[in-house]
């Protein structure tokens, strides 16, 4: 599970107290030995570096480790030794454990396993759940089934050279609940969540790549056939998926892109390529009946019943939320009826259900794939980051006035609030 961290002397201290003077961080036989004067000692069994801090977000190296396959010192005297110079067994609690960790490495390395968890420095973070936000005529943010907690950050434990990840690469972590998760700069994440990610790319963009176009661009795939010279109706507003979709219809081809939306927001959906249409089901149902090839739908107005008659005879229906059902009074009768109508939806002829959390967990190397063909678009200016970034006490302010916005919330914790600005 998430454990948040205030400091890195807090997560060292929290996990192994106070060792002369130091605060002691171990995970299994992977560990670290940071002390108070700026500098921090990564180990790794016998083998250790040291790392002193950069000005940005990295580590440099500052001292060398033994050459491997030596003894070092400590260890030489742990086990002792003959008048020979050969080593002996010592009787003493400090040999056996030395002698329990040999074995308990050898086993690690043999088997290659992975930590069970990993300290992450967080470079920028957002908690989907805490935004929410439920407006008619928009998506709802975050979308259904979105996780809870999505955080880009630096791993901070040695791992053994078999892994994966290794000290200082840069990581995304997704978990399904914000269990614990609070505006901390540390976190101590479990290893199967972590997904190693570039460098060259803000950190702040990779979190909204989860938040708005990893998903819009599932949704897409998830469709029967490719939306290349199709008229397609993005009903959702103004929100980040809808945003992100009109972008990648774009990319793919679509003939026409519909977006019902507010006249406030008319201008926004027109810059980024789409052609705008009035609010209500009403305004856009009877000039589109049986007109359109794919109708992406994120409110249910009317429980979808228009979406599917605008369908040309092979035209399908993707639906991604239900706006119109979570502004509703929750009541005994409209509980029954919103599980009746998923069920009706869910079992109808060209209609399909998007969640986001079952295309995360049934295919990871997929889903690292489209990570990473996003994060391309991204760097080479196809398409454009959708978040607004602030800084931790900004975040703590927004997220408690759970104010309306048009794009991710996405915290900074290492940027300083300036007053007055």
């Amino acid at each position: 599970s998430f454990k948040s961290l205030s400091s890195m002397e807090h997560i060292l201290r929290q996990q192994a107290g106070q060792v002369d003077d130091e605060s002691v961080y171990s995970n299994d036989r992977f560990g670290a030995v940071y002390s108070h004067d700026n500098e921090s000692v990564m180990s790794n069994g016998q083998f250790k570096a040291i790392y002193s801090e950069d000005d940005d977000d990295g580590y440099r190296e500052r001292g060398a480790a033994p050459d491997e396959g030596r003894d070092s010192e400590d260890n030489l005297a742990a086990a002792g030794s003959n008048d020979d110079g050969s080593i002996h067994r010592c009787a003493s609690g400090e040999s056996a454990q030395y002698q329990g960790n040999v074995c308990t490495n050898l086993l690690i390395d043999t088997f290659k396993i992975n930590p069970k968890e990993l300290v992450v420095k967080i470079m920028a973070f957002a908690i989907p759940s805490q935004a929410s936000i439920v407006e008619a005529c928009s998506e709802q943010y975050p979308l259904p089934d979105f996780p809870g907690f999505i955080c880009v950050g630096r791993v901070m434990t040695q791992t053994p050279g078999f892994c994966d990840i290794q000290l200082n690469d840069r990581v995304l972590v997704i978990l399904p609940v914000e269990k614990n998760a609070q505006f901390e700069t540390y976190a101590n994440v479990p290893f199967n969540s972590v997904i190693k990610v570039a460098k060259d790319i803000d950190a702040k963009a990779q979190v909204s790549i989860i938040l708005s176009y990893l998903p819009a661009l599932q949704i897409l795939q998830s469709l029967p056939y490719k939306v290349k010279n199709k008229k397609v109706i993005l009903n959702g507003g103004v929100g980040p998926v809808i945003r992100a979709l009109i972008q990648l219809c774009i990319i793919h081809g679509a003939k026409k892109i519909y977006v019902p939306c507010r006249k406030t927001h008319r201008e926004d959906i027109r810059k980024i390529g789409g052609k705008t249409l009035g609010p209500r089901h009403s305004d856009w149902g009877p000039s589109y009946i049986e007109e359109i090839d794919i109708v992406i739908d994120a409110i249910g107005e009317n429980n979808f019943v228009t979406s599917k008659a605008v369908l040309k005879e092979k035209g399908h229906l993707c639906v991604i939320g239900f706006t119109d059902s979570a502004l509703k009074k929750k009541t005994m009768f409209n509980n029954l009826n919103k599980m009746i109508l998923d069920y009706r939806v869910s079992q109808s002829e060209n209609t399909t259900v998007f969640n986001f959390n079952e295309s995360m967990n049934s295919d990871r190397e997929s889903f690292i794939q489209d990570f990473e063909y996003l994060s391309k678009l991204i760097s080479e200016g196809r398409i454009e980051p959708i978040f607004t970034g602030v800084s931790r006490e900004e975040y703590q302010g927004v997220i408690g006035a759970k104010s309306m916005v048009q794009a991710p919330i996405i915290c900074d914790p290492w940027t300083e609030y300036k007053w007055g600005e």
